[in-house]
């Protein structure tokens, strides 16, 4: 792998076990409203577990044709570029965990899959700004699904839950585990893998379920937030198309 080097070089290839926090300025359209409601260049985030940094995992959007169907989804360089674009900028965070915090890491994902309940947190994102994060019955969003993986390592402490933090509160806790910063080479192509058609109707329909059980969740299940207590039920999420499973790493 080539990686234009940022301020940290990406120098260092010791092969204890890491989870790499990367946060990317994407240029997609939801990206570009996001960074003018926000103000924050970075406006995307995701996790990896090798530093070959190809391989990425969020909970976000399984296509560009439908922004609010989400779950964990494993994405490439490529999804985070506009055709025409050959990089992103990027800043990357390399947290050291023990062999038994990565399993567990590993594990929320394979239980995030497991759950085909869990929806986007649209509406907490879209306010972040405004009412600082809020949490929905069985929902995440990136940040808050990072936020949990953040808070799992240990690394950091926290002074608040982690769905509220803003991408730039996440990098000032982490500012001692900068790994690069700097540009990432990237192939728009690279996100066919990801993409699919859906008619005009049918994404509309999709569309309105979602926003209608987003409400319900919020009216009639607002005492649970985004996933109960342990030792109560497990109901992580996903559902997705590329599973754990079937990924390498750590």
């Amino acid at each position: 792998m080539t990686v234009e080097r940022g301020r940290c070089g990406m120098a260092d290839r010791r092969q204890d076990p890491c989870v790499y926090i990367c946060f990317m300025a994407t240029m997609t359209t939801i990206a570009k409203i996001s960074r003018r409601i926000s103000g924050c260049d970075y406006t995307h985030i995701s996790i990896a577990f090798d530093g070959k940094l190809e391989d990425f995992v969020s909970f976000s959007r399984r296509s560009a044709n439908t922004p609010l169907d989400a779950g964990i989804v494993w994405e490439r360089r490529g999804d985070y570029v506009q055709p025409g674009q050959t990089s992103y900028r990027t800043k990357i965070y390399r947290i050291p965990v023990g062999r038994n915090d990565l399993e567990r890491i590993k594990e929320l994902i394979r239980d995030y899959e497991r759950d085909p309940e869990y929806m986007f947190n649209i509406f907490s994102m879209v306010t972040m700004t405004v009412f600082h994060g809020f949490s929905i019955y069985k929902t995440e969003n990136c940040m808050s699904f990072v936020g949990r993986i953040i808070e799992m390592t240990g690394a950091v402490p926290f002074s608040k839950p982690y769905y509220k933090y803003l991408p730039e509160e996440f990098m000032a806790l982490l500012d001692r585990y900068e790994y690069f910063d700097g540009r990432m080479p990237a192939d728009s192509a690279d996100k066919n893998h990801r993409e699919r058609r859906i008619g005009f109707w049918r994404k509309s329909v999709l569309n309105a379920g979602i926003l209608l059980t987003l409400l319900y969740r919020m009216v009639f299940k607002a005492g649970k937030g985004s996933r109960l207590k342990d030792g109560d039920e497990n109901h992580h999420s996903g559902g997705c198309e590329r599973g754990y499973s079937g990924r390498s790493g750590g």
